[in-house]
């Protein structure tokens, strides 16, 4: 998973700042941001059809196929990026190309998170779901990390010279974190839940059809809950990071820091708030969690408006440190939401429309809502509250609909 999230995050953190001014004309900056982060949202829609393709065929065949079939495409996908001209160079086909590209890393890390936590989560013992589960969790920060400390080491290197060639270095990089992955990969087994689901009912024929009859009331539960880290996450890494450089005129190596050094702190933050869960439950701590969110949000802003990059760390990493408590145990609550024969399915789906609702857009709705509003940003704060609320909701109703599941099967 540290893999995939480098290759698709590597993606999100130069989207708007550097890939917008060289692939779409430059003759309107705003909108050249803005179909930057276009191409980021098509990501995104593109993961709910990963995770359903991927989903039947998990359910149907074993999750170790699935995996090393993603991490193929995901990698070649980032490779090729650091390969394409620009805008400049071929014109029309030069985003087009980037769109499609970015097609097939969606579809790929679609598929990649309900493999990786299934992996994880049904090879743990019950008492340590929460934790196990939230190492495949605390592999998004730790390859954003890898992934910011490549484009930094790509700056430094290349010099003057980084927007012409030097930010394809880490995204040429990729086929080395892909032969490496592919090496991992093969050393895994298949999950003793699905063996044991597939002797004892043998395979699934429809999967899917099986969920959204049986399981509605999860897949919509769980994709407001999942939104609410995808939302907190990439107004974060993303559109704070635009602000920070096109708005508030900060330099763009001191961002990449900021982000390095909570993403740093975040992976032990979600492994922490994920054994925490295990001790407490999955709802107390993210209950927690999207308080604190709330909280922060309210002066998350405040914090950035005053150009002091010591304050602007403490504000990101204390953002990404609180989601924490609300992503950590996700993992662990999706795999419960659903039976194992057709739990990579209905995860998926569910994990896949929220990061669609929550991710996708994020940074298109705050910079509209920027532009609109004159810079002002409470509109941004009160979308990101909102967001926080609903999955808030969507986590009760679904810790409702587990426990009545429970009681209906014993």
């Amino acid at each position: 998973m540290v893999l995939e999230s480098y290759d698709f995050l590597l993606y999100a953190s130069v989207a708007t700042v550097i890939l917008a001014p060289l692939f779409f004309p430059a003759s309107d900056p705003f909108l050249a941001t803005m179909l930057g982060a276009a191409t980021l949202a098509v990501g995104f829609i593109a993961r709910p059809v990963g995770g359903v393709v991927f989903g039947h065929y998990g359910d149907k065949i074993g999750r170790k196929p699935l995996m090393l079939l993603s991490l193929m495409m995901i990698g070649v996908s980032t490779f090729c990026i650091g390969l394409l001209p620009t805008y400049a160079q071929i014109g029309i086909a030069a985003p087009i190309g980037l769109v499609i590209l970015r097609l097939i890393q969606g579809i790929a890390y679609g598929g990649e998170w309900g493999g990786a936590v299934l992996m994880s989560v049904e090879h743990a013992p019950l008492h340590r779901r929460g934790l196990i589960g939230s190492l495949p969790q605390a592999a998004v920060p730790l390859g954003l990390l890898l992934a910011t400390g490549m484009l930094k080491l790509a700056a430094a290197v290349t010099g003057p010279e980084y927007m012409t060639w030097g930010w394809r270095l880490p995204f040429i990089f990729a086929v080395v974190v892909l032969a490496l992955g592919l090496w991992v990969r093969t050393q895994t087994i298949e999950t003793p839940e699905f063996k044991a689901a597939v002797a004892k009912k043998g395979h699934t024929r429809a999967p899917l059809l099986v969920v959204i009859r049986t399981y509605p009331r999860e897949v919509a539960c769980s994709a407001a809950v999942f939104a609410v880290s995808q939302c907190i996450y990439y107004l974060v890494i993303v559109f704070a990071v635009q602000y920070c450089v096109g708005t508030l005129k900060l330099a763009l190596s001191d961002m990449m820091t900021t982000v390095a050094i909570a993403s740093f702190v975040q992976i032990f933050a979600l492994v922490a708030f994920g054994a925490l869960s295990d001790k407490l439950g999955r709802v107390p701590v993210m209950l927690f969690g999207a308080l604190g969110l709330i909280l922060i949000l309210s002066q998350f802003f405040s914090l950035l408006q005053t150009k002091d990059i010591t304050l602007i760390t403490i504000a990101v990493t204390t953002a990404l440190a609180l989601n924490s408590a609300f992503y950590g145990p996700t993992a662990a609550l999706l795999v419960e939401s659903f039976g194992p024969e057709v739990r990579f399915s209905g995860l998926s789906l569910g994990a896949n429309i929220g990061s669609l609702l929550g991710g996708a857009f994020t940074p298109m709705i705050a910079l509209g809502l920027l532009k609109a509003f004159n810079n002002e940003t409470w509109p941004i704060v009160s979308y990101g509250v909102m967001v926080i609320v609903i999955g808030t909701v969507g986590l009760i109703l679904l810790r409702r609909a587990i426990t009545a599941r429970h009681h209906a099967t014993t």
